[in-house]
């Protein structure tokens, strides 16, 4: 009887010796963060909610007359060079971890901020939706650059955002030609902080 006592208290021990050699064991870099497996295959933005961090760009083209205000930038966007403040931050995101904080330059000049979309778009409607919160306004729309060179633009509509509060945006986006697709987000007011950008096919 005590042989087997002694063998369950000696597995006992090293079945908690293990149990907290896992739990202080440090959590992994989020240096790169996967997709969620909740994703829509058919979803035409990356970095939607701006989880992928990067070095700020190099400024030789994206981000050229930009201020990045933080350590790490969200990677897959282009940073327009019309100029503006940009910053990730944490604290109260819609979605994730970190949300993106946009300025424009000055007072009266937007900011841009913009993306070539995964693949080309086809005639039809599509659905972009966001959160925004701040004391601005945005305009999203579709650019599509035509097999003739022609660039058309789709959607253009302005959204103001509440200062303190999220506001969920759902905007159909009407596409009448294909080519190469680029979605521009046009910022004014004083800043912006977006989160969730997604663009999906909407029953085409």
């Amino acid at each position: 009887m005590k042989s087997s006592g002694k063998t369950t208290l000696t597995a006992l021990i090293v079945t908690l010796g293990i149990s907290a050699l896992s739990a202080a064991e440090p959590a992994k870099s989020a240096g790169a963060v996967p997709v969620s497996p909740c994703a829509s295959p058919e979803a035409m933005v990356r970095n939607g909610s701006f989880e992928m961090q990067t070095n700020p760009p190099s400024k030789k083209d994206n981000g050229r007359n930009w201020v990045f205000r933080s350590r790490t930038i969200a990677d897959s966007w282009i940073y327009q060079t019309n100029g503006g403040y940009a910053e990730t931050c944490s604290d109260n995101p819609a979605a994730g971890k970190v949300y993106l904080r946009v300025e424009p330059p000055k007072r009266g000049f937007p900011a841009f901020l913009l993306q070539d979309l995964k693949k080309p778009a086809a005639p039809g409607t599509y659905l972009l939706a966001m959160k925004i919160r701040g004391n601005g306004s945005i305009e999203p729309y579709i650019t599509v650059r035509t097999g003739s060179g022609k660039t058309l633009s789709f959607g253009k509509t302005k959204f103001r955002a509440k200062a303190g509060e999220w506001t969920a945006i759902a905007h159909p986006v009407t596409v009448k030609e294909q080519g190469v697709a680029r979605l521009m987000l046009r910022i004014s007011g004083q800043s912006l902080d977006l989160d969730d950008i997604s663009l999906t096919p909407k029953g085409n």
